[in-house]
């Protein structure tokens, strides 16, 4: 898989700096001068860093310490809020968060909170006030503290075995007729149970990622020939041609005529 590298021009935020971003599917190499924690809203965000790959999905959360080279992709639609915080402003009494150990964690009670505070200041405009900033950023830091304290609850392993049997399973078989009892099956588990440890290890179900890896093949299939719509939608799975027109115009945002015409 290539690796793009980018430049780590953007500068440090004055305390702390909120976003909304989508990820694209390309690996892309990079480093900041400030911290940066990413809270899953939607899919999941990958993530190497050394020798660790995280998925950073819905029930988990990420730290990343200024200086840290990582990389990072999605590979179905994610959305996450990104906090950048100034080294600074995580500092409490003069120390810094601890940086040992893993990099991504799960969310508790608390940190759901924060998220979901630092999303209405986001949309409020709040962080454009320093005295807003300076009080979320110190907040923040507290209950990154809290939350890595020793004896807090251990990190979860980054993906569950069945869910990652599921995915390789899906992978697989993904362009022919797939049931859920069928990959609970091949991944040695519950209906019920991969439903849960599925989404809380890439943030989507079972049922979203198979549609997701049958419209990157109709993307590969619509840039590589000529073969009608109707005929890509039934070489990658779909008896409906409208339902995979629907379904491809909402994850890629363009039909895939218009797809095709724009590649």
């Amino acid at each position: 898989m290539p690796i793009m590298p980018i430049p780590a021009s953007d500068p440090a935020p004055a305390a702390l700096a909120l976003s909304e971003r989508s990820y694209a599917p390309s690996p892309l190499l990079h480093r900041h001068s400030y911290y940066q924690l990413f809270f899953t809203q939607r899919g999941a965000l990958r993530l190497h860093v050394a020798d660790a790959k995280l998925s950073v999905g819905l029930g988990s959360w990420a730290l990343l310490p200024p200086g840290t080279e990582h990389v990072f992709w999605c590979e179905v639609p994610t959305s996450c809020l990104v906090v950048d915080v100034a080294a600074p402003a995580m500092l409490l009494h003069g120390e810094a968060p601890p940086a040992d150990g893993a990099l991504m964690h799960p969310l508790d009670a608390r940190l759901m909170a924060v998220a979901a505070l630092l999303q209405s200041e986001l949309r409020a405009g709040g962080c454009a006030e320093p005295l807003l900033a300076e009080a979320l950023a110190g907040y923040l830091s507290a209950a990154v503290r809290v939350a890595l304290r020793p004896g807090a609850a251990p990190t979860p392993p980054p993906v569950t075995a069945p869910a990652a049997r599921a995915r390789d399973y899906l992978e697989a078989h993904a362009l022919g007729p797939v049931s859920l009892a069928e990959v609970a099956a091949a991944a040695g588990t519950s209906v019920a149970h991969l439903q849960r440890s599925f989404r809380a290890a890439y943030g989507l179900t079972v049922i979203e990622q198979l549609q997701a890896l049958r419209v990157r093949r109709a993307q590969a299939l619509l840039r590589e020939g000529d073969m009608p719509v109707e005929a890509v939608a039934a070489a990658v799975g779909f008896a409906s041609p409208s339902y995979f027109t629907r379904l491809f115009t909402r994850l890629v945002g363009a039909s895939p005529a218009r797809y095709r015409r724009q590649r």
